[in-house]
């Protein structure tokens, strides 16, 4: 493999090239063909990357018609440090912060950026335009298992006692309310507050 290619980089292509062996053959020599691979591996690892969506404003009108089902939901309120609940997974790359709003996503330079900021580029930018009122918080991580990119959901587990409390809908069903209640009745979680 050409040595331009770090280490890591090295390490990428080689879990492609298992995959696809017809692209090492061509490659050996071609050193555009190689940062083409290289590029294309990231882009496969953007779509294993968890990202968790999370709000610093959990008392927004506009947030609770999108996500709160027109405040029939309920909003889930988490300690402040939850992305330390997060690292027992022992992931390659993780981010956990605010997201930056952009007017454009800013260009990536796959070959001379380093890898942890491509990835924290993915994690942390979204469009102002589009998304600002959202005033999002995201936890984003992965592991190197190429194997997630055959999993539609990723089930992503957060340890009980960072949920802090519960806010009610103005709108939702006694039924749920009460099914909700029970739950938390049923698992003990007697930590949580109760909102609504």
């Amino acid at each position: 493999m050409n040595d331009k290619i770090g280490d890591e980089q090295k390490k990428d292509l080689e879990i492609l090239f298992e995959k696809w062996p017809a692209l090492k053959i061509r490659s050996i020599n071609n050193e555009r063909l190689i940062s083409d691979a290289y590029q294309d591996m990231l882009l496969k690892k953007n779509k294993i990357l968890k990202i968790c969506s999370f709000s610093t404003n959990g008392n927004s009108n506009q947030l609770w018609k999108n996500y709160g089902d027109s405040e029939k939901g309920i909003v889930l309120g988490f300690e402040p440090d939850l992305q330390k609940k997060f690292l027992i997974e022992s992931p390659e790359f993780f981010f956990g912060g605010l997201v930056e709003y952009v007017d454009e996503y800013p260009t990536i330079k796959y070959q001379e950026s380093p890898k942890e900021e491509i990835y924290s580029s993915w994690v942390r930018t979204k469009l102002k335009k589009e998304f600002d009122w959202e005033e999002e918080y995201r936890i984003g991580f992965f592991k190197n298992d190429l194997s997630l990119l055959n999993e539609r959901n990723i089930e992503v587990k957060f340890d009980p006692t960072s949920l802090l409390e519960i806010r009610f809908g103005k709108l939702i069903s006694n039924g749920d309310k009460h099914q909700i209640l029970f739950l938390l009745e049923k698992k003990g979680w007697s930590h949580i507050k109760l909102i609504g």
